[in-house]
């Protein structure tokens, strides 16, 4: 009876393991770039294999996008492992957004970071120049 139990134990804990691993699965995050001039971007990824950089040009009013699995049960969350976002304009102003802001953005935006004119004026005080190359 014993070895019964322990084997049904063994079997349950292996269905468990199968059911949670299936609920996983692909997310797509989306950088958009809603400013009139080209913004380099860098993510910093961080778990615990580590910490990893995702590095990228993002067009004027256009977007990109980057891939993540993530369980199914949080699939209204931004990538759980994106710690920081960086965008630089082209006259070298610096937005920087932690964890907490990452998340109130992808809230409102629907796992989409936003970078607006206004963000690099509010951080560098200058109005942004406009190239229409």
């Amino acid at each position: 009876m014993e070895t019964i139990k322990n084997n049904f134990q063994y079997l349950l804990i292996i269905f468990a393991s199968i059911l949670l691993s299936a609920c996983t699965s692909l997310h797509w995050g989306n950088i958009k770039n809603d400013t009139h001039n080209a913004i380099k971007v860098k993510l910093t990824f961080s778990n615990e294999h580590g910490t990893r950089f995702l590095e990228t040009s993002v067009k004027p009013n256009s977007s990109e996008i980057w891939e993540y699995d993530q369980s199914s049960l949080v699939s209204t969350k931004i990538d759980k492992n994106l710690v920081e976002f960086e965008a630089t304009n082209s006259e070298g102003c610096i937005i920087t957004f932690n964890r907490e802001a990452i998340v109130e953005q992808a809230k409102n935006h629907k796992q989409q970071i936003i970078v607006k004119s206004q963000d690099f004026i509010d951080v560098c005080g200058a109005t942004e120049s406009i190239n229409y190359k």
